[in-house]
Protein backbone atom coordinates (compact mmCIF):
# COMPACT_ATOMS: atom_id res chain seq x y z
CA UNK A 1 0.00 0.00 0.00
CA UNK A 2 1.19 3.25 -0.70
CA UNK A 3 2.31 5.78 2.15
CA UNK A 4 0.01 8.77 2.75
CA UNK A 5 2.96 11.30 1.78
CA UNK A 6 2.77 9.48 -1.58
CA UNK A 7 -1.00 9.58 -2.07
CA UNK A 8 -0.71 13.33 -1.18
CA UNK A 9 1.43 13.95 -3.47
CA UNK A 10 -0.39 12.62 -6.48
CA UNK A 11 -3.56 14.26 -4.78
CA UNK A 12 -1.28 17.81 -5.97
CA UNK A 13 -0.09 16.68 -9.05
CA UNK A 14 -3.75 15.89 -10.35
CA UNK A 15 -5.27 18.75 -9.88
CA UNK A 16 -2.54 20.78 -11.10
CA UNK A 17 -2.72 19.40 -14.32
CA UNK A 18 -6.52 19.43 -14.35
CA UNK A 19 -5.91 23.06 -13.54
CA UNK A 20 -3.68 23.53 -16.25
CA UNK A 21 -6.16 22.38 -18.67
CA UNK A 22 -8.94 24.21 -17.64
CA UNK A 23 -6.33 27.26 -18.22
CA UNK A 24 -5.81 26.14 -22.11
CA UNK A 25 -9.45 25.43 -22.34
CA UNK A 26 -10.21 29.22 -21.15
CA UNK A 27 -7.61 30.55 -23.71
CA UNK A 28 -9.00 28.44 -26.66
CA UNK A 29 -12.50 29.93 -26.14
CA UNK A 30 -11.14 33.64 -25.78
CA UNK A 31 -9.07 33.36 -28.92
CA UNK A 32 -12.19 31.79 -30.57
CA UNK A 33 -14.59 34.07 -29.98
CA UNK A 34 -11.92 37.27 -30.90
CA UNK A 35 -11.26 35.78 -34.31
CA UNK A 36 -14.13 33.61 -34.84
CA UNK A 37 -14.34 29.83 -36.06
CA UNK A 38 -13.08 29.62 -39.72
CA UNK A 39 -15.06 27.90 -42.26
CA UNK A 40 -13.50 24.78 -44.38
CA UNK A 41 -16.35 25.75 -47.19
CA UNK A 42 -15.61 29.31 -47.24
CA UNK A 43 -11.57 28.65 -47.41
CA UNK A 44 -12.10 26.55 -49.90
CA UNK A 45 -14.63 29.00 -52.02
CA UNK A 46 -11.75 31.79 -51.54
CA UNK A 47 -8.96 29.23 -52.79
CA UNK A 48 -11.39 28.56 -56.39
CA UNK A 49 -11.23 32.28 -57.38
CA UNK A 50 -7.81 32.80 -56.69
CA UNK A 51 -6.12 33.21 -60.12
CA UNK A 52 -3.99 30.00 -61.32
CA UNK A 53 -0.64 29.64 -63.68
CA UNK A 54 -0.64 28.55 -66.86
CA UNK A 55 1.23 25.52 -67.23
CA UNK A 56 0.74 25.76 -71.60
CA UNK A 57 2.80 29.18 -71.57
CA UNK A 58 6.48 28.30 -72.16
CA UNK A 59 9.17 30.33 -70.49
CA UNK A 60 11.65 29.77 -73.09
CA UNK A 61 10.04 31.38 -76.04
CA UNK A 62 10.28 34.67 -73.73
CA UNK A 63 13.47 34.44 -72.72
CA UNK A 64 16.59 34.93 -74.86
CA UNK A 65 20.02 34.44 -73.25
CA UNK A 66 22.95 37.01 -74.62
CA UNK A 67 26.30 36.38 -73.65
CA UNK A 68 25.45 34.52 -70.77
CA UNK A 69 22.79 36.91 -69.37
CA UNK A 70 18.88 35.92 -69.60
CA UNK A 71 17.14 38.56 -70.78
CA UNK A 72 13.33 39.28 -71.18
CA UNK A 73 12.73 38.83 -74.98
CA UNK A 74 10.67 42.12 -76.12
CA UNK A 75 9.63 40.96 -80.20
CA UNK A 76 7.94 37.55 -78.91
CA UNK A 77 6.64 39.47 -76.21
CA UNK A 78 4.91 42.06 -78.47
CA UNK A 79 3.91 39.63 -80.76
CA UNK A 80 1.72 37.69 -78.01
CA UNK A 81 0.36 40.37 -76.68
CA UNK A 82 -1.02 41.68 -80.26
CA UNK A 83 -2.17 38.62 -81.17
CA UNK A 84 -4.72 38.68 -78.21
CA UNK A 85 -7.68 40.58 -79.35
CA UNK A 86 -8.32 42.51 -76.39
CA UNK A 87 -11.19 45.90 -76.94
CA UNK A 88 -9.61 48.93 -78.03
CA UNK A 89 -11.56 52.65 -78.42
CA UNK A 90 -10.03 54.07 -81.68
CA UNK A 91 -9.31 57.55 -81.67
CA UNK A 92 -10.30 59.28 -84.94
CA UNK A 93 -9.13 63.17 -85.79
CA UNK A 94 -12.24 64.59 -87.10
CA UNK A 95 -10.60 66.84 -89.53
CA UNK A 96 -8.65 63.85 -91.14
CA UNK A 97 -12.59 62.30 -91.70
CA UNK A 98 -13.12 65.78 -93.36
CA UNK A 99 -10.67 66.20 -95.41
CA UNK A 100 -10.87 62.34 -96.83
CA UNK A 101 -14.65 62.56 -97.18
CA UNK A 102 -14.01 66.03 -99.71
CA UNK A 103 -11.50 64.45 -101.32
CA UNK A 104 -14.03 61.12 -102.25
CA UNK A 105 -16.13 63.68 -103.40
CA UNK A 106 -14.20 65.68 -105.62
CA UNK A 107 -12.82 61.95 -107.16
CA UNK A 108 -16.18 61.69 -109.31
CA UNK A 109 -18.53 64.07 -110.75
CA UNK A 110 -21.05 62.96 -109.11
CA UNK A 111 -24.46 60.12 -109.73
CA UNK A 112 -25.97 62.69 -112.24
CA UNK A 113 -23.09 62.19 -114.26
CA UNK A 114 -22.42 58.86 -113.38
CA UNK A 115 -19.75 59.55 -111.54
CA UNK A 116 -17.38 60.17 -114.11
CA UNK A 117 -13.80 60.09 -112.53
CA UNK A 118 -11.33 63.07 -112.38
CA UNK A 119 -8.92 63.02 -115.18
CA UNK A 120 -5.37 63.19 -114.75
CA UNK A 121 -4.11 66.59 -116.38
CA UNK A 122 -0.68 65.24 -117.99
CA UNK A 123 1.21 67.47 -120.24
CA UNK A 124 -0.31 65.34 -123.08
CA UNK A 125 -3.74 65.85 -122.08
CA UNK A 126 -3.14 69.54 -121.02
CA UNK A 127 -1.66 70.19 -124.95
CA UNK A 128 -4.76 68.72 -126.51
CA UNK A 129 -7.45 70.73 -124.24
CA UNK A 130 -5.74 74.25 -125.29
CA UNK A 131 -5.86 72.91 -129.18
CA UNK A 132 -9.75 72.60 -128.60
CA UNK A 133 -10.22 75.68 -127.01
CA UNK A 134 -8.28 77.23 -129.89
CA UNK A 135 -10.15 75.33 -132.61
CA UNK A 136 -11.64 78.65 -134.47
CA UNK A 137 -7.71 79.34 -134.71
CA UNK A 138 -7.10 76.25 -136.25
CA UNK A 139 -9.97 75.92 -139.38
CA UNK A 140 -10.64 79.71 -141.00
CA UNK A 141 -13.58 78.06 -142.45
CA UNK A 142 -15.58 76.88 -139.22
CA UNK A 143 -16.74 79.09 -136.54
CA UNK A 144 -17.25 78.18 -133.11
CA UNK A 145 -19.04 79.51 -130.09
CA UNK A 146 -16.61 81.41 -127.65
CA UNK A 147 -16.14 79.39 -124.71
CA UNK A 148 -16.91 81.33 -121.24
CA UNK A 149 -14.71 79.16 -119.21
CA UNK A 150 -10.66 79.85 -119.39
CA UNK A 151 -9.40 77.10 -117.36
CA UNK A 152 -9.34 73.41 -118.31
CA UNK A 153 -12.66 71.70 -116.52
CA UNK A 154 -11.73 69.26 -113.88
CA UNK A 155 -14.28 66.45 -115.23
CA UNK A 156 -13.91 65.13 -118.79
CA UNK A 157 -13.55 62.02 -121.01
CA UNK A 158 -11.14 61.74 -124.04
CA UNK A 159 -11.66 59.28 -126.89
CA UNK A 160 -11.53 57.74 -130.49
CA UNK A 161 -14.19 57.86 -133.02
CA UNK A 162 -14.09 54.45 -134.94
CA UNK A 163 -15.79 54.33 -138.56
CA UNK A 164 -18.71 52.13 -139.10
CA UNK A 165 -18.10 49.53 -141.56
CA UNK A 166 -20.89 51.05 -143.85
CA UNK A 167 -18.83 54.12 -144.47
CA UNK A 168 -17.10 54.29 -147.64
CA UNK A 169 -13.50 54.38 -147.60
CA UNK A 170 -12.76 57.72 -149.03
CA UNK A 171 -14.76 59.10 -145.23
CA UNK A 172 -12.23 57.30 -143.19
CA UNK A 173 -9.20 57.75 -142.40
CA UNK A 174 -6.02 55.77 -143.65
CA UNK A 175 -3.67 54.11 -140.59
CA UNK A 176 -0.34 56.83 -141.38
CA UNK A 177 -3.08 59.69 -141.22
CA UNK A 178 -4.17 58.37 -137.55
CA UNK A 179 -1.72 59.57 -134.73
CA UNK A 180 -2.06 59.70 -131.04
CA UNK A 181 -2.45 63.11 -130.26
CA UNK A 182 -4.56 66.03 -131.59
CA UNK A 183 -1.07 68.11 -132.03
CA UNK A 184 0.50 65.39 -133.80
CA UNK A 185 -2.66 64.82 -136.36
CA UNK A 186 -2.51 68.51 -137.08
CA UNK A 187 0.97 69.16 -137.59
CA UNK A 188 1.08 65.84 -139.75
CA UNK A 189 -1.86 67.80 -142.14
CA UNK A 190 -0.03 70.02 -144.80
CA UNK A 191 -3.01 72.01 -145.67
CA UNK A 192 -2.98 73.13 -141.91
CA UNK A 193 0.68 73.83 -141.92
CA UNK A 194 0.92 76.32 -144.74
CA UNK A 195 -2.64 77.80 -143.25
CA UNK A 196 -0.23 78.42 -139.88
CA UNK A 197 2.56 79.53 -142.14
CA UNK A 198 0.72 82.08 -143.89
CA UNK A 199 -1.37 83.89 -140.42
CA UNK A 200 2.14 83.59 -138.56
CA UNK A 201 3.65 85.58 -141.56
CA UNK A 202 0.45 88.24 -141.67
CA UNK A 203 0.85 88.52 -137.73
CA UNK A 204 4.77 89.33 -137.73
CA UNK A 205 3.74 92.22 -140.49
CA UNK A 206 1.75 93.92 -138.21
CA UNK A 207 3.55 93.81 -135.13
CA UNK A 208 7.07 95.07 -137.07
CA UNK A 209 5.06 97.80 -138.82
CA UNK A 210 6.73 100.82 -138.23
CA UNK A 211 9.93 99.63 -136.63
CA UNK A 212 13.36 100.32 -138.08
CA UNK A 213 13.19 96.98 -139.84
CA UNK A 214 10.01 97.35 -141.54
CA UNK A 215 11.39 100.75 -143.41
CA UNK A 216 14.68 99.29 -144.09
CA UNK A 217 12.38 96.42 -146.16
CA UNK A 218 10.43 99.54 -147.66
CA UNK A 219 13.68 101.19 -148.95
CA UNK A 220 15.02 97.95 -150.28
CA UNK A 221 11.60 97.37 -152.49
CA UNK A 222 12.03 100.86 -153.93
CA UNK A 223 15.92 100.52 -154.08
CA UNK A 224 14.84 97.56 -156.70
CA UNK A 225 12.64 99.42 -158.91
Amino acid sequence: MASPAVNSKMKKDQKSTFGDSSFLELADDELTSATGDVDIEDETAVLKRLPKLAPSIDAQNYLAKESGVIRLNSTALASSILSNKLPFRRIVDPIKIKQELKEAKEATAGEKWFHMPRTELTPTVKRDMQLLKLRNVLDPKRHYRQEKEKEIPKYFQTGTIVESPTEYFSSRLKKKERKQTLADEILADEKAKMYFKRKYDEIQTVKTSGGRQFYKSIKRKRNRR
